[in-house]
């Protein structure tokens, strides 16, 4: 009896050590049958589309634009006159607008006030690089591509998979790091 103990227990440990493997190897790649050039082509294609779509959003709205080396579309709507610009760890304040390039508004029909401490809590990595960019009193529009807004999975919630996003920010104020 002890026996036929012993040995189901000896498969019990062994099976399962085979499904933790399966697993494992299931988290390492999960494309692993799918060529890596393929996939750095498709993806290539994907951003020269979207890259298309965000000039054409802009053009179409017939925008006075600058594109920033990170690859945001912006216009200043108008200057604040003050020069404090943020910097890590600064605290914006600011009210804003978000949607799609098809016009869509997220999460609220209202500009939302919303407070960031930037490159220091979880948010759009586009915007704390924007922001570092404006001051107080300063009115802005940007298109942050997907990359630098939600991503591949988007926001699980009103944002989809690579999807740019369009702001339009007023910078009410920063409060500097002590």
């Amino acid at each position: 009896m002890k026996h036929l103990a012993l040995t189901a227990a000896v498969m019990l440990v062994l099976s399962c050590g085979q499904r933790n493997k399966e697993a494992q190897n299931a988290l390492e790649d999960p494309h692993q049958n799918i060529d890596r050039e393929q996939l750095i082509e498709m993806n290539r294609k994907y951003l020269k589309a979207e890259n298309q779509a965000i000039e054409a959003y802009v053009k179409d709205r017939k925008w006075d634009y600058t594109v920033h080396s990170n690859g945001v579309y912006y216009r200043i709507l108008k200057k604040g006159g003050q020069s404090l610009k943020p910097k890590e760890g600064d605290v914006v304040v600011f009210r804003s607008v978000m949607e799609l390039l098809n016009g869509k508004r997220l999460y609220e029909e209202a500009p939302t006030r919303r407070m960031l401490r930037i490159d220091r809590e979880d948010a759009e990595i586009g915007l704390h690089e924007m922001l570092k960019l404006f001051s107080p009193g300063d009115s802005v529009q940007m298109v942050l591509p997907s990359y630098l807004a939600f991503g591949l999975a988007g926001d699980l919630d009103e944002v989809g998979m690579r999807q740019p996003i369009v702001y339009s920010i007023k910078i009410e104020k920063i409060q500097t790091q002590q």
